[in-house]
C-alpha cells in the first residue's frame, strides 16, 4: 500500500493505492488536534474509512474498509 497526503493549511488532500488495484483519492480539512476523518470510494460501491492524525513527530493513519492498513506518515 503507498499512501501521500498532502497538507495545506487546514486542507488535506491524499492518495493511496494498493498494489494491482486503481488509486484512490481522498480529502478533508484537519480537525481538532490536527485530526483527519473522512472516507474514499472504492470498487464495487464500497467506501474506505480515513482516521488519522497530522501533528509534528506524530503522523498516522488509518484505512479501513474491505482491508485495514495503519501506518505513520513520514514528513517530507
Amino acid at each position: 500500500m503507498t499512501i501521500t497526503v498532502t497538507v495545506d493549511g487546514d486542507s488535506v488532500k491524499g492518495l493511496f493505492q494498493q498494489e494491482g488495484r486503481p488509486e484512490r483519492k481522498f480529502e478533508t480539512t484537519l480537525g481538532k488536534n490536527g485530526a483527519i476523518k473522512t472516507a474514499a470510494a472504492v470498487g464495487g460501491g464500497g467506501m474506505m474509512d480515513v482516521i488519522g492524525q497530522i501533528k509534528e513527530g506524530d503522523s498516522k493513519i488509518t484505512l479501513n474498509g474491505y482491508c485495514k492498513f495503519e501506518g505513520k506518515l513520514t514528513k517530507k
